[in-house]
């Protein structure tokens, strides 16, 4: 959902609990004044909301999954998987943790 759709929706359900009949148009109109109006709440009441706090949730989130992961058992947290034969080594990528050395603790 939209966020306009969401003030859309909560126009429409005010409208309809006071009994008010009102065009598709003018609901739109009222839903955009609201969502105005609630985006420059911060200017009525001195409290500007920063932007900054989802990301930064989104970006401990993100860091949480990192220091969540463990050594991948099969590379030993090399990232690659050395095979010898006959005097010849071959190296390739871990196809456990896909090179990176770590896999997330749900994985193991």
């Amino acid at each position: 959902m939209d966020k306009i759709d969401y003030w859309i929706e909560c126009a429409k359900t005010c409208c309809e609990e006071a009994s008010i009949k009102v065009g598709d148009e003018q609901i739109k109109l009222m839903a955009d004044v609201i969502k105005t109006s609630h985006e420059n709440i911060g200017l009525a009441f001195g409290y500007v909301e920063n932007p900054l706090i989802e990301e930064n949730k989104t970006l401990k989130q993100k860091l949480q999954i990192e220091i969540d992961k463990v050594a991948c058992h099969k590379c030993r947290g090399k990232g690659i998987i050395t095979d010898s034969c006959g005097g010849i080594t071959s190296i390739s990528r871990c196809d456990k943790c896909d090179g990176d050395g770590k896999l997330s603790k749900h994985n193991i």
